[in-house]
């Protein structure tokens, strides 16, 4: 049993193997060409179907490919695709000769960008066959096959431009002369035509250096080059079709050069701006194909850049349209060359794409566009040039007459400009050509031998080092390289006073400029003089004048009433000044009144910035500044002298305000025209009658005479203190201006509480204060409290109450409050705080009253140095009142900044309360 099964396994295994050498074979014969007999070849034929292909990545040996191809072939038309490509086509003929006697047969491959063709027999006798390449543009094989003999050929090819690839056969007769190549012959021509006129362009790019002509030769190489490959030259003397690879590439070039050409050419930017993009676009598309070409891309990109040269000619052809040849008459030559050359252009590519045949003519269409092109493009830039040179010699002859022309005008203004106008030459002598009034400036001097430097310094407030070093600059000049001058030119006056005979000096004005000559040595230097010397007169009187009205507007802005009070505030806490540095001992200097000194003028200024006198304000700021320095270096030595100087000037600025204030603006200063009677003993009359009719009953035709009375006086010792307080809130507005800040909102709930002229004195003087550092300290900008969920406006609340003998002002803003762990360090480190009250957030709180405390890193005229709270305690206390700080914590124990109020329990004398009923009888 066993026997019959391995004999049937073997039964099978011999039947498999038959099959597979019969299928091997019948593929094999599939896969064979057909053959193709050359004896029946006539004069031309395309043998394309007689072919299998195959395209090969891997670079393998003619030996290696011959099975390959035999497997996997196919029909040329279903494998060749064209373009660039990293890999080989082979492609196999079996050719034999069935006549009795050798034929001689020529192979042609119909494609003009082939970078590679060669040709292997396979399985031949040696000897059986010839195979020569006999053509160069053209690759051409020559296959010369012996009767009744058999060849099979192998080609190894690489072509792009197009996918077209045709194989073609011709019949050679036995003995025939060998044809010479045509194209070779033709391109000679065309190639020394051009050649000779690139050089001509080069030659008139040296001659007149304008880059057209370079441009113009560049083109024409570009081009040159793409047809030295295209026309076979390249294999003929090289003997490689490796060249090929770059004809496309150097086709694009040189279309964008063409481009570029006519761009430049027919200055398009400037006359036609949509025909300049249209070049650009052009020349970009030609330069990056090209590129890109050059990088192995695709053959996809060689149809864009083909479309691109088709476009090319219909963009030059187009300018026809634009410029006129009877008008321009540079378009007579540039028409006629490149029409020819866009034509030949269009016939080239036409031909490379089989629309028309291929012969002489129409294979060295490119060559024949170029020459014509070149020809006459270049005749034509030759005549413009002839052309400009007559326009140029009649620009020439007019030139001469106007040089002559203005040669006299400006021999007529040296006459009468009123300018001392001279050079100076090498020797430092005056040259001959000088305006007339140099006579004036220099009256009865021999100009013509006078030293230029000597007499120009002479008799001048310059010093004799000065003087020493202009002439040294003038003597180092002429004659030496303009870097000398250059170098140097620092050290001339520009402007000089003169002192002439009779004693009178005038102001010159002086300019210094060098003239060079070719050799860029300073030849000769321009020198003008003017007589400034009235002109600078008025310019004095303008700046006073331009002063004056400064201050005028200062004290417009400011009322009367409120302007008279503040010069006799200023001059009390300046008088008290004056008084504590006469009383001040040189040798024991007493830091108290330095604080005091300090606040007294920190305060003036704020007064005077809050009215925006702003020369004022500076004058105090300087004053301040020297008390602020000796406080912060405390064993500094006070400078008396200085102090009462520093005050004098202050006074004296003050001074200069009251008087432009009484000569110009009219504004009385005399305080006893504001009243009949002083203001403090109708104040008294008005207290004392007050009490008077208190709890008494009288005849109601008496209390209505009283009431009357007191009414009276009440309208000119009180004032309504919301009034008050918005006036002196009337600063804000400038305020947040200067500081960037939105305008606050200021709420007032004053209730019906008047306030007298000394009430009125000390809020004013501490509002200066608490608005500033306000406005700089306590309400943050629009962005922070925006970040913060706060409304971009700050809100500031005044509010006034009537408590027994007392009135309380509470004073608060919505802004960051106090920054209790900066003031706590402060503390610390001045030893104003202990152990216990550092834990105590409201004993750091009170600390803002100390002298000179500060959270500030900076300094501002806006507000000072820590000072400010400490002045507004001192003014309150001066006047029998007290202040208080009372902070709102948000939670119990505070890391940051507090939200706080300031209470001020003040003198009820410094107030009054008015009934309903008497608000709307106060005038």
């Amino acid at each position: 049993m066993v026997p019959q099964c391995e004999r049937f396994k073997t039964k099978i295994l011999w039947i498999v193997a038959i099959l597979n050498i019969l299928l091997a074979s019948t593929r094999s014969l599939a896969m064979e060409p057909p053959r193709l007999d050359i004896a029946s070849i006539g004069s031309h034929q395309d043998v394309t179907s007689f072919g299998i292909a195959l395209f090969d990545g891997a670079e393998r040996t003619p030996a290696a490919i011959e099975k390959v191809i035999l497997a996997e072939g196919e029909a040329i038309g279903k494998v060749l695709h064209g373009g660039y490509s990293d890999g080989t086509y082979w492609i196999r003929l079996r050719l034999w000769n069935s006549a009795d006697t050798p034929k001689i047969v020529n192979l042609i491959a119909k494609n003009l960008v082939i970078s590679r063709f060669e040709a292997v027999i396979v399985d031949a006798a040696p000897g059986s066959a010839v195979i020569d390449r006999v053509h160069a543009r053209i690759p051409t094989l020559r296959i010369s096959l012996p009767p009744a003999q058999e060849l099979n050929l192998l080609l190894n090819i690489q072509f792009g431009l197009h996918e077209i690839l045709s194989l073609e056969m011709e019949k050679v007769e036995p003995n025939a002369p060998a044809t010479s190549d045509k194209t070779i012959q033709g391109m000679n021509i065309f190639l020394g035509a051009i050649l000779a006129m690139t050089l001509f362009n080069a030659g008139l790019f040296l001659l007149t250096r304008d880059k057209i002509f370079i441009l113009h030769a560049l083109v024409a190489i570009l081009i040159s080059a793409n047809l030295f490959i295209l026309s076979g030259l390249s294999y003929f003397i090289l003997g490689t079709d490796y060249w090929n690879f770059y004809i496309p590439v150097l086709g694009n070039y040189g279309v964008a050069g063409a481009l570029f050409f006519g761009q430049y050419y027919l200055n398009a930017r400037s006359t036609h701006p949509r025909l300049h993009r249209c070049y650009t676009i052009g020349g970009i598309v030609g330069l990056v194909g090209g590129t890109l070409l050059l990088a192995g891309v695709t053959k996809r990109l060689v149809y864009l850049t083909d479309v691109n040269l088709l476009i090319s000619p219909i963009i030059s052809m187009s300018v026809i349209y634009y410029f006129s040849p009877r008008k321009h008459r540079m378009m007579r030559f540039y028409v006629i060359g490149w029409m020819g050359l866009d034509l030949m252009v269009l016939v080239g590519v036409a031909a490379q794409y089989r629309y028309l045949p291929l012969n002489f003519f129409t294979e060295n269409a490119f060559s024949i566009g170029l020459s014509i092109e070149m020809i006459v493009v270049s005749l034509g830039l030759a005549d413009q040039i002839n052309h400009y040179k007559n326009k140029l010699e009649g620009y020439n002859r007019g030139l001469e007459v106007m040089v002559e022309e203005k040669t006299r005008d400006i021999r007529s203004i040296m006459e009468h400009i009123p300018l001392g106008i001279f050079m100076i030459k090498a020797g430092l002598g005056f040259h001959e050509d000088r305006s007339k009034n140099i006579l004036e400036i220099f009256p009865n001097e021999d100009l013509d031998h006078a030293n230029a430097g000597q007499l120009i310094f002479a008799k001048s407030n310059l010093s004799s080092d000065a003087i020493s070093q202009a002439h040294s600059c003038l003597e180092a000049s002429l004659g030496e390289d303009i870097v000398n001058f250059d170098a140097n030119s620092q050290t001339l006056p520009i402007e000089i006073v003169r002192t002439s005979a009779g004693g009178e000096s005038r102001i010159f004005d002086m300019t210094w400029n060098p003239i060079q000559s070719i050799e860029r040595r300073v030849d000769k230097i321009l020198v003008t003089m003017r007589d400034v010397t009235d002109m600078r007169n008025l310019q004095a009187r303008s700046k006073d004048q331009q002063e004056e009205l400064e201050f005028i507007g200062e004290i417009l802005s400011v009322p009367t009433p409120r302007f008279l009070k503040f010069i006799q505030s200023c001059r009390e806490l300046l008088q008290e000044n004056a008084k504590l540095i006469r009383a001040q001992d040189k040798e024991q200097q007493n830091i108290e009144v330095l604080k005091l000194l300090f606040i007294n003028m920190h305060t003036v200024k704020g007064s005077a910035r809050s009215l925006y006198l702003k020369k004022m304000s500076n004058v105090f700021h300087e004053v301040e500044q020297y008390y602020a320095h000796l406080q912060k270096s405390s064993s500094t030595p006070w400078d008396i002298s200085r102090m009462e100087k520093d005050l004098a000037e202050a006074q004296g600025i003050i001074d200069l305000y009251e008087r432009i204030a009484r000569e110009k603006l009219g504004r009385s200063m005399d305080c006893n025209q504001l009243v009949e009677f002083r203001i403090d003993r109708i104040e008294s009359a008005y207290r004392d009658l007050s009490r008077a009719i208190r709890g008494k009953t009288l005849p109601a035709d008496v209390m209505a005479g009283i009431h009357q009375v007191n009414n009276l006086f009440q309208a000119h010792i009180f004032k309504d203190s919301r009034e008050v307080i918005k006036e002196l809130c009337g600063c804000l507005p400038l305020l947040s201006k200067d500081l960037h800040k939105e305008m606050p909102e200021v709420v007032l709930d004053t209730g019906h509480i008047l306030i007298g002229d000394r009430g009125e004195e000390l809020l004013r003087n501490v509002f200066v204060h608490l608005l500033r550092n306000t406005m700089d300290h306590g309400i943050e900008d629009a962005k922070q409290r925006v970040l913060k969920n706060k409304k971009p406006q700050g809100t500031i609340t005044v509010r006034m109450e009537h408590q027994d003998d007392n009135v309380i002002v509470t004073y608060s803003d919505d802004g960051k409050g106090l920054n209790i762990p900066s003031i706590r360090a402060l503390g610390l480190s001045r030893g104003l705080l202990d152990a216990r009250e550092a834990n105590d957030i409201h004993s750091i709180a009170q600390l803002i009253f100390d002298s000179g405390l500060s959270t500030v890193n900076r300094v501002t005229e806006i507000s000072g140095r820590g000072v400010g709270m400490n002045a507004v305690r001192q003014f309150i206390q001066k006047y029998g009142g007290t202040i208080s700080i009372v902070l709102h914590p948000e939670d119990k124990d505070p890391a940051s900044h507090v939200p706080f109020s300031l209470v001020m329990n003040l003198p009820f004398p410094l107030f009054e309360e008015a009934l309903p009923e008497d608000l709307s009888s106060v005038a």
